[in-house]
């Protein structure tokens, strides 16, 4: 570390009775011995001789860039790949804006963006990790190809509800969301994307859709008199009542 004591002589000279052709006579001369840190600011001494008298100040300054008692501290303001930096007035390092770390080069990612799933390279910004995504990287991908799933990790597909499969495409309440079973029939779920139709009597097929002996099911209400057709049946309805099943 660099010596921070020291002497100085500060001389008074009369250039008009110079008999040697010099710079004159030394006429008051002062010595003044201490300790100083460097400093912005100046330090006030007064000689108070029997000839002279005058006041001086002193200050010692660091080279740019350096800082600290013994001038060792070393710190250039940067903004490039190896930091992104101002310098105080001791000589620390104080980030920029969108900036952190020792070195102030790791970047600030975007509010909220993920710790865990997500990373940037810029301030604000926030790229996800393979598997993840959304404006936060908190969001995981489902399995290519998921219909009706969801996940928690990476690659899941985990089937709402009614739903099954490897993809979660396959309908477990078939009845309920496609009601295939025709003409009053029952409709019974046996599997994913299954189903079976127990018809009432005078209808068959899978659907119960084939009307035999429609008439047979007495569907006619209210004394109505049923008709067989070729779509099924058709009712004619007593007086006063309408309706396909005369039930208006």
């Amino acid at each position: 570390m660099p010596k921070r004591s020291y002497t100085l002589i500060v001389e008074a000279l009369d250039a008009n009775n110079d008999t040697s052709g010099g710079d004159g006579q030394v006429i008051e001369k002062a010595s003044h011995s201490g300790m100083i840190n460097p400093s912005p600011q100046w330090q006030k001494l007064s000689h108070n001789g029997p000839i002279g008298q005058f006041d001086y100040q002193i200050r010692v300054s660091c080279d740019e860039h350096y800082y600290g008692f013994g001038c060792n501290k070393f710190c250039r303001p940067r903004d490039e790949f190896f930091g992104h930096y101002t310098c105080d007035y001791n000589g620390n390092k104080t980030c920029l804006e969108g900036w952190s770390g020792l070195e102030c080069n790791t970047p600030i990612c975007r509010q909220g963006c993920s710790t865990e799933h997500g990373h940037c390279k810029e301030p604000g910004d926030c790229k996800c990790l393979y598997g993840w995504q959304g404006q936060y990287c908190d969001q995981c991908n489902p399995h290519p190809g998921c219909v009706h799933g969801t996940c928690v990790e990476p690659w899941q597909c985990l089937c709402d509800t009614n739903w099954g499969g490897h993809l979660c495409d396959k309908d477990l309440n078939f009845c309920g969301t496609k009601q295939p079973c025709l003409n009053g029939g029952t409709c019974s779920n046996t599997g994913p994307d299954k189903y079976q139709c127990s018809c009432v009597e005078g209808y068959s097929g899978v659907n119960c859709e084939r009307a035999e002996h429609a008439c047979l099911s007495e569907p006619c209400s209210n004394g109505g008199s049923c008709v067989e057709t070729s779509l099924g049946y058709e009712c004619v309805c007593s007086p006063g009542w309408s309706g396909p099943s005369c039930s208006l």
